[in-house]
């Protein structure tokens, strides 16, 4: 018989199901519950670690773009500030912020960029890039001290998260920009903004670090080796070549086609070897390509990316970093640390910058004819001008005229030339030797106050005389330059009058007549604070060892000035020392917009040696080094002019006394009294000179550079 109900047993079982059922479906709507929260915890913590990338991103570029400011300030500014009450403004405006982040979520209302103080590095002191450190290997300042300046530049960034993401997410960056700048001396040359030919006819060594702003052409013509014992640098390329155009092959009678071109292998210079090959090519930038050619256009189109790929490989491994070019990255390096826009062409329709050779011309850049230079390299040496507000550029052009030596110096001589070839010279103070009641007629061309009488026998005027024309003319006085054919008056400076003049700033019971030099009212001028006159302390004064000479003539004849009497005893220094050097400042810089001549031997003792410390080329006379705890006694000098020529002591006349330029009629034995023939001079010496020079007018031609072997170039 069929039962009508099921058994209790089977009720329960299905019960028990039922509620596994439940279970499990709770189980599992808890766990699709948590891996929904997972999921959604994830998508917002992918949302916002995707946004703190792209906040940290911004935040970097920001930052990046703020040291770009930052270096540009460096370039148009000596000495820039930042921050609050600083000269430059650093900042990511929102213009360029709406621009740049269009299409990302990031808050360009958020965004800030500052950048803080600039600190020497270290304190006080020039910084050495090391040699020994392998780091810096291929660094273009290696073996140099340099003035490093960091600064740390902040940036901030924020960005919204999509819609479940959260709230901003905000990143910040600290970045460094280390600024570093070698003085022009840190170099044995340094030659700025054109090319450089070196075609010695004699052997020629040259000591210390070489950078040029252009091409390097190189080649002996002669048999004997040009030699670069340091580390040498261009920003175009090296070539074993002319410059000009000509149709003189490269390998011909007038460059040697086998004398050797050597460059250092090591960071002292001991060992060199030379780019020449053992099968007679030569390994410049064109890895021997350009044999039998010439003219620049020529050799560049040589210059292929293949080329300099090889000669980037072959110059690193040979020369060891000591030969380097636009190949290896090598850029221009601004002598004057100046980019500014100084003028505009309106033939081209292009911005003249201050490093452009048309920034020489004072007509394209405004400033006029007076003075026959503008705001180019040139004017460093040029004399102060007025740069009136109007101007367009006039706050680029305040910024040059602050680097002028004639702006820096603590001594301005100022010397005007009649057309009648008489003069009057005037000595003048540091610009902050005048005070608010100085009368106009006494305050000099560079702002400073008019001194006393220029001692006689530290200044002399000797204008050109001479006698009978052409081939026999005689010059009795002066001198005559077969360069420009043309008659030159000196400016002569007794430099062992000038040790005096500094010597008596600090002697308390020296005279204030003959050598001294005298303010208007008869006491004694230049020791005025501890270190001297210094352009960015408003509060400084006196002598700080720099002499700045400014000529203005309307002679027919050229005007120059003439440093004599420069010898000095081993041992001893041009400038007085210790005690007796006024502001304690011990060194010398002589400038001026003429030519300088530079009669016998300047700050050494003429006797030159070649092996070991006594080698003159690279040590002091008194055989010292010059380094920290080898200190010499051979004072630091310096001149700076539109041309520089050394003269044998011997020039005007062989007798032992002769140490200046005569100021009567000379000998016709002398070579002053033949300079205006076509004879080489007759008394000749050698002759030592210990001064770092910075010098050169306009580009010569081309024929002159082969005959010179090096073309003149001020930087």
């Amino acid at each position: 018989m069929k039962q009508l109900f099921p058994s209790p047993v089977s009720l329960h079982s299905r019960g028990s199901a039922l509620v596994s059922i439940m279970i499990f479906t709770t189980t599992v709507l808890m766990m699709v519950a948590a891996v929904l929260s997972w999921s959604g915890n994830e998508r917002r913590l992918t949302y916002r670690e995707s946004s703190w990338l792209e906040a940290r991103n911004a935040a970097e570029a920001i930052s990046e773009y703020g040291c770009f400011q930052v270096a540009q300030a460096f370039n148009t500014k000596m000495n820039p500030t930042f921050g609050t009450g600083g000269t430059v403004s650093i900042s990511f405006t929102s213009t360029l912020a709406s621009s740049f982040f269009s299409g990302s979520h990031v808050d360009t209302s958020s965004i800030e960029v500052k950048a803080g103080t600039v600190t020497q590095v270290p304190t006080g002191k020039l910084y050495f890039v090391d040699s020994a450190d392998p780091n810096n290997r291929f660094d273009p300042l290696v073996g140099r001290y340099v003035y490093r300046r960091d600064v740390t530049v902040l940036a901030k960034a924020s960005v919204q998260p999509p819609t479940g993401g959260g709230g901003p997410v905000t990143a910040y960056i600290s970045q460094k920009v280390s600024v570093r700048g070698a003085p022009l001396f840190a170099y044995a040359i340094f030659y700025s903004g054109n090319d450089l030919e070196v075609n010695p006819l004699p052997q020629m060594d040259i000591f210390g670090p070489v950078h040029v702003n252009g091409n390097l052409f190189i080649g002996p013509v002669g048999t004997s080796a040009l030699s670069f014992h340091g580390q040498v640098t261009a920003s175009g390329q090296v070539f074993h070549a002319w410059r000009g155009t000509t149709a003189v092959a490269q390998e011909s009678s007038t460059m040697n086609a086998s004398t050797a071109v050597n460059f250092s292998v090591d960071s002292a210079g001991t060992t060199v070897t030379s780019m020449r090959t053992t099968g007679g090519v030569w390994q410049d930038s064109t890895m021997g390509a350009d044999s039998s050619t010439n003219g620049i256009a020529s050799l560049l189109a040589l210059v292929t990316t293949t080329r300099s790929a090889s000669f980037s490989a072959t110059a690193s491994s040979l020369w060891k970093g000591n030969l380097q070019t636009a190949a290896m990255g090598i850029q221009s390096y601004n002598p004057m640390g100046f980019s500014e826009v100084v003028g505009h062409d309106s033939v081209t329709n292009t911005d003249i910058y201050a490093t452009d050779d048309l920034a020489d011309d004072g007509s394209k850049v405004g400033t006029g004819s007076g003075y026959g230079h503008g705001y180019g390299p040139h004017s460093l040496i040029e004399p102060p001008l007025t740069v009136p507000t109007t101007d367009t550029y006039a706050s680029a052009k305040a910024s040059l005229e602050e680097q002028k030596f004639s702006r820096k110096a603590g001594l301005y001589l100022d010397v005007t030339v009649t057309a009648t070839n008489t003069a009057t010279l005037k000595l003048y103070g540091d610009p902050h030797s005048t005070t608010s009641g100085t009368p106009v007629s006494s305050i000099g061309p560079n702002g400073g106050i008019l001194l006393g009488a220029v001692p006689a026998n530290l200044v002399q005027f000797i204008p050109y005389t001479a006698s009978g024309s052409g081939s026999t003319t005689s010059v009795s006085r002066g001198l005559y330059d077969q360069h420009q054919n043309i008659g030159v008056n000196l400016v002569q400076i007794d430099m062992g009058t000038l040790k005096t003049a500094l010597t008596n700033m600090t002697a308390a019971a020296a005279s204030i007549s003959g050598t001294t030099i005298i303010t208007a009212t008869g006491t004694k001028w230049g020791s005025g604070s501890t270190n001297g006159f210094d352009t960015y302390t408003s509060t400084s004064s006196g002598w700080n060892g720099g002499i700045y000479v400014g000529i203005t003539t309307s002679s027919s004849n050229h005007t120059a000035v003439m440093l004599a009497n420069g010898a000095v005893a081993s041992g001893s220094s041009l400038v007085p020392t210790g005690s007796s050097a006024p502001n304690s400042v011990t060194g010398l810089t002589v400038a001026t917009n003429a030519p300088v001549y530079v009669l016998g031997h300047y700050n050494a003792d003429g006797t030159v040696g070649t092996t070991g410390t006594a080698n003159s080329a690279q040590y002091p006379d008194d055989g010292h080094t010059g380094a920290s705890g080898d200190a010499s006694a051979q004072a630091p000098c310096a001149i700076a002019g539109d041309a520089i020529t050394i003269l044998s002591p011997n020039y005007f006349g062989t007798a032992a006394t002769t140490k200046l330029a005569p100021t009567t009629s000379q000998s016709s034995t002398t070579s002053a009294y033949n300079s205006f023939k076509t004879l080489n001079p007759s008394a000749s010496a050698s002759t030592e000179v210990a001064a770092a020079f910075i010098s050169g007018s306009n580009t010569t031609s081309s024929d002159l550079l082969r005959h010179s072997g090096i073309q003149r170039r001020c930087p």
